[in-house]
């Protein structure tokens, strides 16, 4: 869900960006290529003066981005909350991090291969589901009901 914020501020999201319908976006965000947002993520930069710019990384489950900008091949694990930093490339903020002073942004880890090999995972299957979820669509749900209805009875 993109917000706007009382003053106007939209989020500006590239077109390779993946953000899953449950994600919530508001105000002065800039989200570059290829970003992947996971589900229930929360991404604002709704207060005077807060924005948030994201290049190409990983936005894990749960997270919430506050303020801040994150460069490219980072990745933020899920549950973590990242709040008036700035996170330098390929930095990896850890499963339910937080992360709100710069010193401590200063000192994350490198990413690693096994969050890399995660996150290609994550955005392939999201990806494959959005495509079956965009057909299951254009077909119309009562087809999708009446087909699963007519296995269930023939059991």
């Amino acid at each position: 869900m993109l917000l706007k914020t009382r003053s106007g501020e939209s989020p500006r999201i590239s077109a390779s960006t993946y953000v899953c319908e449950s994600a919530v976006i508001t105000g002065d965000v800039i989200i570059g290529e290829k970003v992947f947002i996971a589900p229930h993520a929360s991404i604002r930069a709704d207060e005077p003066g807060s924005q948030i710019i994201i290049g190409n990384c990983f936005i894990g489950f749960n997270s919430v981005v506050f303020d801040c900008s994150i460069g490219d091949g980072c990745f933020v694990s899920h549950r973590a909350l990242v709040r008036g930093v700035k996170i330098s490339s390929r930095k990896a903020v850890e499963d339910g991090a937080v992360v709100v002073g710069q010193i401590q942004a200063d000192r994350l880890e490198e990413v690693g291969a096994e969050q890399i090999e995660f996150a290609s995972s994550v955005v392939s299957t999201n990806i494959m589901l959005a495509d079956s979820y965009q057909l299951i669509r254009k077909q119309g749900r009562h087809n999708l009901y009446s087909g699963l209805i007519l296995r269930v009875g023939q059991l």
